[in-house]
Parts: structure tokens; C-alpha cells; sequence
């Protein structure tokens, strides 16, 4: 029998840096990444679902990091962003064969 693992994190606003970010606010940042990274790298999951990134390369950030600690999850699907720019995504070791998205529930 095959196993797949998956984790689901919710990353509370994961968003890659402002140019012009104090040096507390990049220490927060890379220490916040450094925390996820090592985490799914203990985890080790097969597939990842992450709530609340931008599309503005945070995401891509973490990708580095996970693959530096030997760790590394090519594959990305982002959901439609909302009105604020925060996206759901899922990070996966192996390619996805289809994606799809459901918008809208349907009424009970």
C-alpha cells in the first residue's frame, strides 16, 4: 500500500517583503520562514496546503528555504486570490496531473 501524507498550515499572512523593510521587520520575516521551513521539514509531507499567502513570491521564498534544508516541493497551485490579495496554495514533491477550483458552493 502507497502512503500519502498531507499537512494543512495555515501561515497567517505570509507575504514577501516591502522594499524598504526596517531590519526587525527582515528578522521577522526571515525568522518566520526559517520556523515554517524547519516545520514542514520535520512533517515531511507529501503534499502541503497553505492558507492565507500572496502571490508576490513569499511562497517561492519558502520553496528556497525547504529545498536548501534538502526538503523541496516544486510544484504549485495558488487558488483565486481574494480582495485583499491573500491566497490559499498547494505545494506538492510531485507534479500534479489536473487542478480545478470550485469559487462558489452551491445553496443547499
Amino acid at each position: 500500500m502507497t502512503t500519502l501524507t498531507l499537512t494543512t498550515w495555515n501561515l497567517q499572512n505570509l507575504f514577501k517583503l516591502k522594499a524598504g523593510a526596517t531590519a526587525a521587520e527582515k528578522k521577522a520575516h526571515d525568522d518566520k520562514l526559517d520556523f515554517i521551513a524547519a516545520t514542514i521539514e520535520m512533517l515531511d509531507p507529501d503534499v502541503l496546503g497553505v492558507q492565507e499567502v500572496g502571490k508576490d513570491g513569499a511562497v517561492a521564498e519558502l520553496q528556497t528555504r525547504l529545498k536548501k534544508l534538502g526538503s523541496a516541493y516544486p510544484h504549485v497551485h495558488f487558488g483565486t486570490p481574494d480582495d485583499r490579495g491573500i491566497a490559499c496554495a498547494i505545494l506538492s514533491k510531485e507534479k500534479f496531473t489536473a487542478t480545478g477550483e470550485i469559487l462558489q458552493l452551491p445553496a443547499e
